[in-house]
């Protein structure tokens, strides 16, 4: 399955990351260019930017099953 996550580098955000790997999802993370920096995991689609419209565009690009909002 396709999960969207929002506030991936954030403690809960990061710990659904692993979890949803680990379950063989495949996880795409919309993170802030200024917010928290965290270590990228090379297994997540990673893309910058904030929760507004242009960046719900470039999400829906990936055809996501499902978003899971922690930011």
């Amino acid at each position: 399955m396709k999960v969207v996550v929002t506030g991936a580098t954030g403690f809960i955000g990061s710990a659904l990351l692993s979890e949803l790997v680990h379950r063989g999802h495949e996880v795409i993370s919309l993170y802030r260019p200024k917010g928290q920096q965290a270590v990228q995991r090379a297994d997540v689609t990673w893309v910058s930017g904030e929760l507004d419209k242009k960046s719900a565009i470039t999400i829906s690009k990936f055809s996501p099953d499902a978003c899971i909002h922690t930011a």
